[in-house]
């Protein structure tokens, strides 16, 4: 996923003539269709940034971009874009270089890319061992964005589109048949075998990537990308019951760390990345649970393969409160099969892995939380005639709805609770409480106003509501919504000591 920052006056006084002993980017295009959008990606590794936009005029883009500081991860991608279609180039440099695409039209399959950088030499073959085919994708998708395509030739629009992809795949697998086997194409292959980490041996191209494997020396394969490799294409995901797998591991200050540091603890392993939405949000969560007081029977513990640059940035802005490690030799998430982000491995105290799952799904932590007993102990007092709970202890919850504490008066009990996620939530008027096979209604004013403060999103949403009083020697009671299957509830909240 491609991350978007709004372009700045420093990205725009850096389209500039091309001077000496600089890294430069010149893009010559024609033949663009009018307001069409030119945008520049920076990548480190698998993370991009938009560093440049600008607007077409008169059909024509001519326009030198300087590159900033980079490493051996960094390369650019040069984009078109028009309404909903986009088509781009990978652009490698090298340097105090200057690297340049040029052609017309809005394909990008059929533009001329040049540079010193060998690694768009290989990009450069690989794209015209695709011939007319990626074209003629292009030309489809494009199509496909138009308002004037009726029903039934977007759904023949889409067939060929299927028909073209599965050409396209065995072209890229004749090329790389026929290239020799070098850095940037072992960096392919591993792209490549990515099919084999959602669909094992099934992958119909699975004998082929095979054949294509054996292409490569011992050596190559005891390289770091070799190994990955390798791990995608043999090793055996840890499954539920077997014990988990470590690796090195890195702290923002560089330190090494093991998933070894917290066995004898539950562990639930988040595999993420800074430019995963949902983890980005999982962690506002996780900051909340450890707020509260988490901890002590389990850690959150988030792992990136991420560029050193983003994965200091992620700690930066997020400030996770759980351990947080990059692999950065990246060989955990080929070992853990790891195909989309957030994925989740629950471990118990002996090591055993005990649950996985992929996507967030907050009640999933919250349940590892219950299971753990890893919710911070209940706290009793009493304060002006008013028994005062915090933290009170619950059997189960659904919805990921935590009770934080609960004020017993003699007319009315107050709840506090929390909905951990930065998704709205509303808590309806027919919410009650029931205890003694009674039900306790929400409070009215005398406006008719439910008593209920809510967070409408963006936040953690925490909710003070005002009940009726529980009946005499009530011992726990249930906050629940309604008689729907899918309304919340929290079940067995405990009030006595």
């Amino acid at each position: 996923m491609k991350r978007i920052i709004l372009l700045t006056a420093i990205a725009v006084s850096a389209l500039t003539a091309c001077h000496k002993a600089e890294t430069t980017i010149s893009i010559n295009l024609t033949d663009l269709p009018e307001g069409a959008v030119v945008e520049i990606y920076k990548f480190e590794g698998r993370v991009g940034d938009r560093v440049f936009s600008d607007t077409v005029h008169n059909g024509a883009f001519c326009q030198t971009y300087v590159c900033d500081s980079f490493n051996t991860d960094t390369y650019y991608d040069v984009s078109v874009a028009m309404g909903n279609y986009n088509s781009s180039r990978w652009i490698y440099i090298s340097p105090n270089t200057n690297s340049t695409v040029s052609g017309s039209d809005i394909y990008a399959s059929k533009w001329t890319v040049t540079s010193k950088n060998p690694h768009q030499r290989f990009e450069n073959d690989m794209n015209d061992a695709k011939g007319e085919v990626d074209v003629e994708m292009d030309k489809l998708e494009a199509k496909l964005q138009t308002t004037e395509v009726t029903p039934e030739e977007r759904q023949s629009i889409i067939d060929k589109l299927n028909r073209l992809h599965s050409e396209l795949t065995d072209l890229t697998f004749s090329a790389m048949e026929k290239l020799p086997v070098d850095e940037y194409w072992m960096e392919r292959f591993e792209i490549m075998t990515t099919p084999v980490v959602h669909m094992g041996t099934a992958y119909r191209k699975y004998a082929q990537l095979v054949e294509l494997y054996n292409r490569m020396s011992e050596d190559d394969k005891a390289t770091p990308v070799g190994k990955r490799i390798t791990e995608k294409m043999f090793g055996k995901t840890p499954a539920v019951g077997e014990k988990f797998t470590d690796a090195d591991l890195y702290d923002v200050e560089g330190k090494i760390h093991h998933l070894a540091e917290y066995q004898g603890k539950w562990m639930l392993l988040e595999f993420s990345s800074i430019s995963c939405t949902p983890c980005r949000n999982f962690t506002l969560v996780t900051n909340y649970l450890y707020e509260i007081g988490i901890g002590q029977n389990i850690e959150f513990i988030t792992l990136t393969e991420d560029p050193q640059t983003a994965f200091e940035e992620m700690a930066s802005t997020d400030k996770p409160a759980g351990p947080f490690w990059n692999n950065r030799n990246r060989t955990l998430f080929p070992t853990y099969k790891i195909s989309s982000m957030p994925t989740f491995y629950l471990i118990s105290p002996d090591g055993t892995i005990t649950e996985t799952w992929k996507g967030l799904d907050l009640q999933r932590a919250v349940d590892a939380i219950i299971t753990a007993g890893a919710f911070p102990k209940p706290e009793f007092k009493t304060e002006n005639s008013a028994t005062i709970i915090t933290n009170p202890v619950f059997t189960s919850s659904n919805h990921a709805i935590l009770v934080e504490g609960v004020e017993l008066y003699a007319d009315s009990t107050v709840l506090y609770c929390t909905h951990p996620s930065t998704i709205s939530f509303t808590i309806k008027p027919e919410t009650c409480l029931s205890a003694n096979d009674k039900e306790i209604k929400i409070l009215k004013t005398d406006a008719g106003r439910d008593k209920i403060n809510w967070s409408r999103s963006g936040g953690i949403g925490r909710y003070r509501i005002t009940f009726g009083p529980l009946p005499k020697n009530t011992t726990e009671f249930n906050f629940i919504e309604n008689n729907s299957p899918k309304s919340f509830r929290v079940l067995g909240i405990k009030i006595k000591e």
